[in-house]
């Protein structure tokens, strides 16, 4: 991930009220609940909604062992607190309210971003059209002063 990317999202919401108040995360052991958050936190810091392993690979980036790992995804599937895929030795899960919240987020980015690119090129506008009228000034004081010109081509005829 890069560098500006972990500095743009260094913390993310976390409502209290619906952790604490999910009927399926409730249902969840505390191991899996304490898996599951590090899971999201995991998630939201490389700005996806999923996450992909071995379970050994979860268990390092999880914080736990590869059995923890296994009995969390199964307490993950049973309570459908998270969408579990499971091929080829991998273990996927995702959040669905993580994908929310990254879906809003790329919209919004793309959203201001054309908003910020119409802005530009209006503000580039405006400024080609205070230079041309600073330009247009200067003739204009060439041309009115005694004797005094701004641009060579106009002193060769004198």
């Amino acid at each position: 991930m890069p560098l500006e990317q972990a500095m743009k999202l260094p913390w993310f919401k976390f409502w209290i009220d619906d952790w604490l108040n999910d009927p399926s995360l409730s249902k969840c052991t505390p191991t899996t609940r304490g898996i599951w958050i590090d899971a999201c936190a995991v998630m939201y810091k490389s700005d996806s909604d999923t996450l992909t392993g071995t379970p050994d690979q979860l268990a390092r980036l999880l914080r736990c062992t590869a059995s923890d790992v296994q009995t969390a995804v199964r307490d993950l599937r049973e309570t459908v607190t998270a969408e579990i895929r499971e091929s080829n030795g991998l273990v996927t899960l995702s959040s669905r309210r993580l994908k929310r919240e990254h879906t809003k987020r790329v919209t919004t980015k793309n959203r201001v971003k054309k908003h910020r690119c119409n802005a530009a090129v209006t503000g580039e506008k405006k400024e080609a059209e205070k230079q041309e009228k600073k330009e247009n000034t200067n003739v204009l004081r060439a041309r009115e002063g005694p004797g005094f010109f701004l641009f060579p081509e106009a002193m060769q005829g004198h």
